[in-house]
């Protein structure tokens, strides 16, 4: 399920064991919960939901409750990764079923432009995705940078390869070049209708 507010999507995909909640507590960490607050508003990222928290209602009730105790808007939190598709899923490790259902979201959504995982699990992702958090520490401050850095990265390549294709569009379209032609034709016609077809040539160079 999810709710994707654009076509340029940067996507979390977040942990709350280990990230939000410190180990073997219950509760949310205030400053874990305000670390992620300041990753949502500096890089306009939106959360999917990757914990085993979102298989439970009760659990994502709770989560909503943080969020918006944070004065985190609910529009932040736009999906969540599928559940498994059958008892045998669970038999798998946790990391490689976590891994996969990423994958498969990001697949089913293209609109998915950047994308950081933050987990206390050690995915097997690429480094300019996945940011390890300490379970017993949560999403510190130095990690949410990290987060950050990261997202930044990825949006500056983003643009630059956006620029390059543009350029090359632009380079490579004909109606860019016969548009300048007649433009410079009809200017010399303006400036003298009784020039003859060699005076045009000269007036265009």
């Amino acid at each position: 399920a999810s709710c994707i507010p654009d076509k340029n999507l940067h996507a979390i995909f977040l942990d709350i064991d280990g990230v939000l909640i410190k180990g073997s507590r219950t509760r949310y960490s205030s400053s874990c919960v305000k670390n992620l607050r300041e990753i949502l508003l500096r890089t306009g990222s939106r959360i999917i939901l990757s914990s085993n928290h979102r298989m439970f209602t009760k659990h994502q009730k709770n989560f909503k409750n943080t969020l918006k105790k944070h004065q985190i808007d609910l529009e932040f939190f736009v999906g969540q990764t599928d559940f498994p598709e059958n008892v045998s899923e669970y038999r798998t490790g946790s990391r490689e079923r976590r891994i996969r259902l990423i994958l498969k979201y990001l697949k089913d959504h293209p609109e998915i432009s950047t994308w950081v995982a933050i987990d206390d699990l050690k995915l097997n992702l690429p480094k300019r995705n996945f940011v390890l958090t300490e379970n017993s520490d949560g999403l510190t401050k130095e990690k949410a940078q990290k987060v950050i850095d990261l997202f930044l990265e990825q949006q500056k390549k983003k643009r630059k390869v956006t620029n390059v294709e543009s350029k090359s569009i632009t380079k490579n379209d004909p109606s860019s070049n016969k548009k300048t032609r007649v433009d410079s034709s009809s200017d010399s016609n303006d400036n003298d209708n009784d020039n003859d077809n060699d005076n045009d040539n000269d007036n265009d160079n």
